[in-house]
């Protein structure tokens, strides 16, 4: 398989006291094929969001191909 394309360690992301991650953890290789399901608010978005860098993480990393997401510009 693959080196991880997408890692996300300890991802935590709130949302003023709600806490809509809790320390997630999630690994990805090249070529892999991943699905999320889950109930409404269960935090699908939330962290597809935080992977994307479209939403910060309170706590964790997220990196892409082993470039901190944070770092990265929107065109990377």
């Amino acid at each position: 398989m693959s080196p991880d394309v997408i890692e996300a360690r300890e991802l935590t992301v709130r949302a003023g006291r709600k806490t809509l991650l809790d320390a997630v953890d999630l690994a990805v290789a090249g070529g892999e094929i991943v699905a999320l399901f889950g109930a409404n608010g269960a935090g699908k978005s939330t962290l597809l969001g935080a992977l994307a860098g479209d939403r910060p993480p309170d706590s964790g990393t997220v990196r892409l191909d082993g470039h901190h997401v944070a770092a990265l510009t929107p065109r990377a």
